[in-house]
């Protein structure tokens, strides 16, 4: 594993599942915001802090997914979308009227993804900052120290 931290997020490169993974994450205190490019997904991740929603189980996962629902248009993919085109529908699907779904790993996250395939270094480095600037705006607003949501 590699792993930089630098003004306010944790950049990492690990293998998870036999498959290369390449995250962000802002590094202050939780909760955090973040992404990952991992099997041809981008994810947006949110990331809980110690209390009800970290740990293994079901409950506590729904408690993940209640706090990420909180801070539901950060899982917005229009961005992504700029950048790489219409690559395919987010993920986990959600029904009309429904509440936000998510995919998820114990104990501490969930995230939303759509498919990224065959990005090339350039679309790679240009989701990357354009998303860890947002996880930085999102993480400032949630703390009280920024000047609104981007």
């Amino acid at each position: 594993m590699r792993e930089i931290e630098q003004d306010g997020v944790i950049v990492r490169t690990t293998m998870s599942r036999g498959q290369g993974i390449v995250e962000m994450f802002t590094a202050e205190t939780p909760p955090c915001f973040g992404w990952q490019i991992q099997e041809g997904q981008f994810r947006l991740v949110y990331l809980t802090g110690p209390g009800p929603a970290h740990g293994p189980g079901p409950t506590r996962r729904a408690n993940r997914e209640q706090e990420a629902r909180a801070y539901g248009d950060y899982f917005c993919f229009d961005q992504a979308r700029t950048l790489l085109g219409d690559t395919g529908p987010e993920r986990p699907v959600t029904a009309p009227n429904a509440p936000l779904a998510f995919n998820g790993f114990a104990p501490d996250f969930v995230y939303r993804s759509i498919p990224a395939p065959e990005l090339t270094i350039g679309q790679l480095v240009r989701l990357g900052a354009t998303y860890a600037r947002r996880a930085l705006t999102w993480h400032a607003d949630v703390w009280g120290t920024g000047d609104g949501r981007g």
